[in-house]
């Protein structure tokens, strides 16, 4: 006897309202929590807002598919204007530089505030 499998027979429809349950479900269990010691008596209001703006966010992206219904539309809207993929890239690269930079900046913090603190105590040890 032949193992039975499983017809495939998920609609885009489906699959789309699976992924936004899995999405806002898991959102809703990791947030109730530290929402309700923020809020207080006013959670319904907090997930109100949040709502509403998830609502507003998905009619943006849906008005920007209809724009360009090519795959990757915030791209196509952000590359169309612009005429110039030498532009983005240049975006990008200094993206990348600024990003690079910044971590430096932030590992020399850190380097130099752990020599003052073993510098100090060194100074808190030789005065005792």
């Amino acid at each position: 006897m032949a193992p039975a499998t499983l017809r495939r027979s998920l609609s885009l429809w489906q699959v789309t309202l699976s992924g936004i349950g899995v999405i806002l479900g898991a959102g809703v269990y990791a947030l109730i929590g530290p929402a309700a010691a923020q809020a207080g008596n006013a959670l319904w209001l907090a997930f109100l807002l949040a709502g509403l703006t998830a609502g507003l966010t998905a009619y943006a992206y849906a008005r920007l598919a209809r724009l360009a219904p090519r795959n990757s539309p915030e791209f196509q809207y952000t590359a169309l204007p612009l005429l110039c993929t030498w532009l983005l890239l240049h975006a990008g690269m200094a993206s990348i530089v600024a990003a690079l930079g910044l971590s430096l900046i932030l590992l020399a913090a850190s380097w130099w505030s752990a020599m003052l603190t073993a510098s100090r105590r060194r100074w808190i040890e030789a005065v005792r």
